[in-house]
């Protein structure tokens, strides 16, 4: 056989092949060849981030602290449709006393699953019994912006520091200024890298907006506090932030925290052992069969 002709063929041919090279060198090739494809897919899927951020009064304590992130964590064992969830505390070593108390990071796979969660029971149990009467006046900070499927984190993400920025901008920035600040903190991340492990940003999706929410946010994964302390007094950042947001920024909301697992109820993330088995060992288990 040649490598041309097989990877024009379909998912179940390449991969048939792929089981029957002996060549260690090639079976390696034709498997990334596979990945590659499935992973090409995963973009193309428009997924929904939503990002909260909490400042809690002052007299909140540890325990009510906790009891609010297990209440939010606990949110996706009852709301159908999160692909992941993270949720935690200020890291206090990290804290220059602007920052939330607590912020959460939650991904759906459409606009409809993340309304669903925005009204469900269980979600409106957990902000009106345990978050409110610990939130300050004005305390909450929000957006909904679009991400990818390969965005979202797996478990190789648990334990890693997050940093969450929301900028509400000035109502009289144009959407040519907004469109121009996400691009730059886009390449921010491709220029910060290898201090940046993950990143993703985005404004408010217009069509789930209730008038409370930010207009740009930014989701940016470190693996220590002193990547996130380098990043944040990189020249290029504070290049953007002087240059892009300041010029039009109202009101800024941050946060960095830590979560124990970067999976949400369905798993997300991309799970190379599930896509082996999926996308080889069931393929060639068919193969067999068929003949």
């Amino acid at each position: 056989w040649r490598l041309p002709k097989i990877i024009s063929n379909n998912r179940t041919v390449l991969i048939y092949s792929f089981s029957r090279c002996s060549h260690p060198t090639t079976s390696i090739n034709i498997h990334i060849a596979v990945i590659s494809q499935v992973k090409s897919k995963r973009r193309k899927m428009v997924c929904v981030r939503h990002c909260v951020l909490l400042k809690l009064k002052q007299n909140t304590g540890r325990d009510e602290i906790n009891l609010i992130i297990e209440g939010i964590k606990k949110l996706q064992e009852t709301v159908p449709d999160i692909l992941s969830l993270r949720c935690g505390k200020q890291v206090e070593s990290v804290d220059d006393g602007r920052n939330a108390t607590v912020a959460a990071v939650v991904d759906f796979k459409s606009e409809e699953a993340y309304k669903v969660y925005a009204k469900h029971p269980s979600h409106i149990s957990v902000i009106k019994d345990v978050i409110l009467p610990h939130l300050e006046p004005s305390g909450r900070s929000a957006i909904q912006f679009p991400i990818s499927e390969a965005d979202i984190p797996g478990a190789s993400d648990a334990n890693q520091l997050t940093h969450i920025v929301l900028l509400k901008l000035k109502n009289d920035t144009k959407q040519s200024s907004v469109d121009e600040m996400v691009t730059s903190l886009q390449t921010l991340g491709l220029k910060a890298t290898p201090l940046v492990k993950r990143m993703a940003c985005g404004a408010q999706i217009t069509s789930v907006d209730d008038g409370r929410n930010a207009t740009v946010g930014a989701v940016v994964t470190f693996d220590s506090n002193e990547d996130f302390t380098k990043y944040w007094e990189h020249p290029k950042h504070q290049k953007v932030i002087r240059d892009f947001i300041k010029p039009h920024l109202e009101r800024r909301t941050g946060i960095q925290f830590r979560s124990d697992s970067g999976q949400g109820g369905s798993g997300g993330g991309w799970d190379y052992p599930k896509a082996f088995a999926t996308f080889v060992i069931l393929p060639l288990i068919g193969s067999i069969i068929r003949r």
